[in-house]
């Protein structure tokens, strides 16, 4: 399958400007935590476990998480996708292991949805397989997301 990647970015170039001289901790406090000195690594942990637990309440609980962006809203959820735009997209390959009578012919994703302009955009968010297959799970078991 192909990803649309024009928007990608990882935990390193979130953090490339972060100021680590700014936290109250150690290199010797960052060994006795995590057997290891960097204070990058450290942070870098802590963020990604955060994100795991948001993302797993958003496909466990049918949530909603509206992020800290100031002025413009920008929120992740899973999204919805039923009718000619879900049949297009299955005879192209996605959403080959949903079941079409549990879904009611429809298939879900993790998307981030960015309000602003008066208009919305929606950018798709790749998961590892442990969350796509919960999704699935999900949706084949006849869970209705918003």
């Amino acid at each position: 399958m192909n990803y649309a990647t024009g928007h990608c970015f990882n935990v390193d170039d979130m953090f490339y400007n972060f100021d680590y001289s700014k936290l109250k901790m150690n290199c010797k406090d960052c060994e006795k935590i995590n057997n290891d000195p960097h204070r990058d690594i450290l942070v870098k942990k802590i963020f990604r476990a955060g994100m795991k637990y948001v993302l797993n309440d958003i496909v466990e609980n049918n949530n909603t998480f509206v992020l800290p962006t100031g002025s413009k809203r920008a929120e992740i959820h899973v999204k919805r996708t039923s009718g000619e735009q879900f049949k297009k997209l299955r005879i192209n390959g996605k959403w080959q292991d949903v079941d079409l009578f549990s879904s009611h012919f429809s298939g879900n994703e993790l998307v981030l949805e960015m309000y602003g302009s008066g208009r919305c955009r929606t950018k798709p968010i790749y998961v590892d397989k442990n969350i796509k297959d919960k999704i699935t799970e999900n949706t084949n078991k006849g869970m209705q997301y918003c």
